[in-house]
This record gives structure tokens, C-alpha cells and sequence, in this order.
């Protein structure tokens, strides 16, 4: 009979390889499930910061819309100060050119490219343009700051050329640059902003208006409009917006040199209003670079937390398979130990055992 005493060599070893497996798995598993413990520890706290990360992206999202529109507003104004520069320069020859018309459609051409330059964003991107068209105040950029929830806004400037004549009829005279013509609106009401309806008459602003007398204390004007073939007569208040300029016909298309005089002392107010306004855009810009570099720290932050976790959880993992790796060697050690006394067993007793078939038996 073979027993722990009289068993063969082979016998040990197969009896060795299956306590072996038995510690090999036992300290896989113990490792398998104190690194999933581990890992899912560490995963709550990445999912935390990756959430905030994601939160942050937004606003970073909303800083970077605000710079583009000071961006826009931007490039705008040096567009805009090109542009007066050509009204500068074809009012110079108009005053030579004996009252030749195309230069006064390239005047005109000028204010239209001037409210198209402003108005060329949406109002998002806008910081030079899009006033409200009611109240005439500037349009306003809003921004995150952080994750707080509350806006940050900045207000931008007009730096278009339109205008619109409330008439003593009751009615409303408003500008459409896209269409170079000036609409008649009738129930148009800027306190309650509605534009009221169309009454079908409009005119051109480049040749359909013709100014009989303005003044510029009251803004009261009269001016007479051809309204489908027929000379009709407006009088009213002027209400102007953004940087005030008017077309050629409200300068009695230069006939004189005080028409040119007042068109230049117009040009020369509104560059006034322009370098005001970059002013302003290049103060807002600032201020939303100085948002943006916080948000940024912010995000690095992240970064930084979430690297320094990284290194904590492998830090974790090592020491753990450093402790795993520790125990196996133990048991091993043991094992060993443990086939060493018997193999002292073995060649103590294992005579006496062969000899006495009764001691056999027992063991």
C-alpha cells in the first residue's frame, strides 16, 4: 500500500504539482480580485473629473465664441476704417467731378458696405453690429465663466449706417440695405417691438429720396420719396443709428460745398465713434482673455489631478503584485519545508515500515 511514507518519487511530485496549482491559483484570484477593487476605486474618481472635464470643455466652448465675435469685430473695424478712408477720397473728387453720378453711387455704395461690414455676423459672433433694432442698444456677447451657471456679458458697439424716419402720419420709414430701398410700415412701435405691416410703398435710398430740410437739434426732416412713379412727401423725425452716416441724398447729392462740408464733418464724428469702439472691443477682448486663462488653469488642473490618480492607482497595482508575488514565495517556501520533513520521514522510517507488514497497515 502506498501512503505519505513508502510513496514513490513520481507519487511526490504529481502530489507537489497540484499543491502548486492550488497556491498559483489562489494568489491569481487573490490578485484578480484585490486589482478589480483597485481599479473600480479608481474609475469613480475618473469618471468624477472626467464629468467636470466635459463641463469645463463647455465653457471653454463659450469663452472661444465670445473671442471670435471680438475677433470679428476685430477685422470689422479695420474693413470700417477702410471703407471711411474711400468716402474721404471720393468725396474729394466728387468735389471735382461736376456733379458726375457714379461717383455718387460709389458714395452710396460706401454706407451700404459699411452696415453689410457691421451687421456680417450673426449675433453670437457679432460685437460691431446687430443692434437691437427697437431700443438701438448695442448687441451684447454672453459667456460662461466657470461652472457656476452665471453669464458674463459684454457690450459690444454699433458701428453700422442705418437710419428710419417716423412720419407725423403715424407710419414708419425703415431701411433695408439688403435691398438698397427704404419701406413704408404702418403699426410699427419700437416700445411694444413690433415691426407692424408692410403698406406696399417704398422707394430707392439711393435715387428715390430727395431731402427737402432736417434739423439736427430735433431730428425733425422732410423729404420727398417716388413712390412708384409718383413723388410723395415724408415728414417726420430722423432717427439715426450707429455711427450716423447717411447716403447722398441727405447731403443734396454735394451740390455745394457745404453738402460736402457737412458729409465730411459727418465722416470725421463717426471715425471719432470708431476708435471709441475698438477701444472698447480691444477692453472686452482682454477681459475674455483673462476668462479663458482661468478656465485653462482649470483644465490643467484636471489633467494634473487625473495623471497624479494614474500614478497612484499603478503605484497601488505594484505594491499589490509586490504582495502577492511575497505570499506565493512564502507558501512555496513552505511547501518545500514541508516536503523536506517528510522525505526526513521517509528515510527515518521507511525500513522499518517495509519490514512490518502491520505498521503497513496502520499507516
Amino acid at each position: 500500500m502506498v501512503n505519505a511514507l513508502t510513496a514513490t518519487s513520481f507519487d511526490n511530485m504529481s502530489l507537489d504539482n497540484i499543491m502548486i496549482d492550488n497556491i498559483k491559483q489562489q494568489a491569481a484570484r487573490q490578485f484578480a480580485e484585490k486589482t478589480v477593487a483597485i481599479d473600480e476605486k479608481y474609475q469613480t474618481s475618473f469618471d468624477r473629473l472626467d464629468k467636470e472635464k466635459d463641463k469645463y470643455i463647455n465653457v471653454l466652448a463659450s469663452i472661444n465664441n465670445a473671442k471670435m465675435a471680438m475677433e470679428n469685430g476685430q477685422k470689422g473695424i479695420e474693413e470700417i476704417k477702410g471703407i471711411m478712408l474711400e468716402m474721404r477720397s471720393t468725396l474729394s473728387i466728387i468735389k471735382e467731378s461736376d456733379g458726375d453720378t457714379a461717383f455718387l453711387e460709389q458714395y452710396n455704395e460706401h454706407i451700404r458696405k459699411i452696415s453689410t461690414t457691421a451687421n456680417l455676423y450673426s449675433e453670437q459672433f457679432n460685437s460691431i453690429g446687430k443692434a437691437d433694432e427697437f431700443t438701438g442698444a448695442p448687441n451684447t456677447i454672453e459667456y460662461k465663466e466657470d461652472l457656476s451657471g452665471r453669464m458674463i456679458s459684454k457690450e459690444g458697439v454699433d458701428l453700422s449706417a442705418g437710419f428710419k424716419i417716423d412720419a407725423n402720419d403715424g407710419t414708419t420709414w425703415v431701411v433695408d440695405f439688403s435691398s438698397n430701398s427704404i419701406v413704408q410700415r404702418e403699426g410699427y412701435d419700437a416700445a411694444a417691438e413690433t415691426r407692424g405691416d408692410l403698406t406696399g410703398k417704398d422707394t430707392s435710398i439711393n435715387t428715390g429720396l430727395t431731402l427737402v430740410s432736417y434739423d439736427e437739434s430735433t431730428g425733425a426732416i422732410e423729404a420727398t420719396a417716388m413712390v412708384n412713379g409718383v413723388e410723395e412727401t415724408i415728414t417726420g423725425t430722423l432717427e439715426n443709428s450707429g455711427l450716423n452716416l447717411m447716403g447722398a441724398w441727405f447731403y443734396n447729392d454735394f451740390e455745394t460745398d457745404e453738402d460736402i462740408a457737412r458729409a465730411y464733418s459727418d465722416i470725421n464724428k463717426a471715425g471719432t465713434d470708431v476708435v471709441v469702439g475698438q477701444a472698447q472691443i480691444e477692453m472686452n477682448f482682454s477681459s475674455i482673455r483673462l476668462s479663458e486663462n482661468k478656465a485653462k488653469e482649470v483644465m490643467d488642473g484636471y489633467k494634473e489631478d487625473r495623471k497624479d490618480k494614474m500614478y497612484s492607482q499603478m503605484e497601488e497595482q505594484q505594491k499589490l503584485q509586490y504582495e502577492v508575488e511575497k505570499q506565493y514565495q512564502a507558501m512555496l517556501i513552505n511547501l518545500d519545508s514541508m516536503q523536506k520533513q517528510q522525505a526526513n520521514y521517509v528515510s527515518v522510517f521507511g525500513s522499518a515500515i517495509e519490514s512490518n507488514p502491520m505498521l503497513d497497515l496502520l499507516l
